[in-house]
């Protein structure tokens, strides 16, 4: 008769595979313990780093949010023809070159220079008429006022007679009141900061003044409002930059 197997021993194998078994299992499941352990230790680190940096970035995107609001201040457009911003631009012009003077005269300044070329330039275009010759004898009568009163100064390359808070033109004194220039900017504030803008570049040109008298136009001729040539742009608005100013009149 062929032998018995020991069916013990082989229990005994089963058993001690069984045994082996689940003696593994707890070790796996100890060692993803530690390792959830370690996970939570780091996170909170992290965590912490984060929470100590976040103060400066929270600073550096104020300050950008803050330099964003500046530029978008200063870069929104005034909308506005060109003679009342030459008006301005001549008064801080004579205002800066003749320190002296009294703002109310600066303007008047302004006024007188921003008349002249509006003058002129409406003659060129054909939108102003040409002097009546009829009135030819009045014209030398008061070119004969000129030479017995000489200008006092020139502003821009203009030549100004004053007198009193006015400057005189063609024999009559001119005046200004800040008021109709203010209005003309739409607000006190739009006002102000093309003032400011057009007189805190000037500064860039102390003890250059001939210079500046010499450029002076040729400066307001680059940052004024673009509008349309001729006829079609004659009284019409455009935008004007005070970015652009500030640029076109620092040195």
């Amino acid at each position: 008769m062929p032998p018995r197997k020991n069916r013990s021993s082989a229990s005994e194998g089963t058993a001690k595979s069984k045994a082996s078994g689940t003696s593994t299992t707890p070790q796996k499941r100890k060692s993803t313990a530690a390792n959830d352990d370690d996970t939570a230790n780091v996170e909170p680190t992290k965590r912490s780093r984060a929470s100590k940096t976040s103060p400066s970035v929270n600073k550096d995107l104020r300050q950008t949010e803050i330099s964003t609001k500046s530029t978008d201040k200063l870069e929104k457009p005034i909308i506005i023809n060109r003679a009342p911003v030459l008006e301005l631009w001549g008064a801080c012009v004579a205002h800066f070159l003749h320190p002296d003077l009294s703002w109310n005269l600066c303007l008047s300044i302004g006024s007188s220079i921003s008349t002249i070329t509006a003058i002129s330039k409406g003659r060129s275009i054909g939108t102003i008429a040409p002097p009546d010759e009829s009135k030819k004898n009045d014209s030398n009568d008061k070119n004969k006022q000129t030479r017995d009163n000489p200008p006092t100064f020139k502003v821009m390359g203009f030549p100004m007679t004053t007198k009193g808070e006015s400057v005189m033109v063609k024999g009559k004194p001119k005046t200004t009141r800040e008021v109709s220039l203010v209005r003309k900017y739409g607000s006190d504030e739009t006002y102000a900061e093309a003032k400011n803008a057009m007189s805190e570049a000037l500064e860039s040109w102390r003890g250059e003044e001939d210079d500046l008298d010499e450029k002076a136009f040729h400066l307001y001729e680059q940052f004024r409002p673009d509008v349309a040539k001729g006829q079609k742009g004659w009284g019409r608005k455009g935008e004007l930059h005070l970015s652009k100013v500030k640029d076109t009149i620092r040195k």
